[in-house]
């Protein structure tokens, strides 16, 4: 389980089960709360996925030409799962980013993931940057990272876990741009088209940026990125 108060994973055989119970007496408006704690038993030593709870991204910009797309409800958000296999990797920790149009805006608007990096601080407009999806929308590499997109209101982001060569360090920072686009207007529609490779690279309309996410504690990085921002498998080295 993940402990709220340190950001860590704790391991244990019990679960802890809270229960919001009604009061015995239906005239009293009352809710009790009650703890249960229960044995975990392993039935088998069987491989599972195993997750982290999703973190929202904590900031969110307009950075678009026309006002009128100024108040799309947006949403994005990062967790981690460990996967026996991902691309050419064997076991790895890979980051899944998810970015949504959020009701009601998705029933009018259509969008588009532009591109999305990561940096090992907090400033998106570092020099020191892995690029794993180019402009419009294009992964730079299967074997490292993953698009998938629900319905041109949705998409998520799969990316193998990594490390800076030259800057080591227990926290990434993601960053992501998207087109956005009304149904309604034809004039736009190219604007929130994928389009691979990026042949078109117009400027995007939000941009997205996440808290610092955290290293896993015991599964290190097989992929490396140089100075370039180019991945690298280190286990085939």
């Amino acid at each position: 389980m993940l402990d709220p108060l340190t950001n860590t994973i704790r391991y244990s055989n019990n679960a802890t089960i809270k229960m919001r119970l009604p009061s015995p007496q239906p005239a009293i408006s009352v809710v009790r709360r009650k703890t249960f704690l229960v044995d975990l038993h392993c039935d088998s030593p069987t491989m599972v996925t195993v997750s982290t709870p999703a973190t929202y991204f904590e900031r969110i910009t307009f950075i678009g030409s026309l006002p009128h797309l100024g108040g799309i409800l947006l949403s994005a958000k990062s967790r981690q799962e460990v996967r026996p296999s991902f691309g050419s990797l064997g076991e790895t920790v890979v980051h899944i980013i998810t970015v949504a149009l959020d009701d009601p805006s998705a029933g009018a608007y259509d969008m588009v993931g532009h591109r999305c990096w990561a940096t090992p601080d907090s400033n998106p407009f570092a020099a020191r940057r892995y690029e794993f999806i180019t402009p419009r929308g294009c992964q730079q590499s299967e074997d490292f990272a993953t698009v998938t997109s629900v319905e041109q209101r949705q998409y998520v982001y799969e990316v193998a876990d990594f490390e800076f060569e030259d800057h080591p360090s227990n926290h990434t920072f993601f960053h992501c741009e998207v087109n956005v686009c009304a149904k309604a207007d034809a004039d736009r529609a190219q604007h929130c088209a994928k389009s691979c490779p990026g042949s078109l690279n117009d400027a995007s309309d939000y941009a997205l940026s996440s808290a610092a996410v955290a290293s896993h504690l015991t599964l290190r990085p097989n992929v490396f990125i140089d100075a370039n921002g180019a991945p690298r498998n280190q286990s085939l080295h």
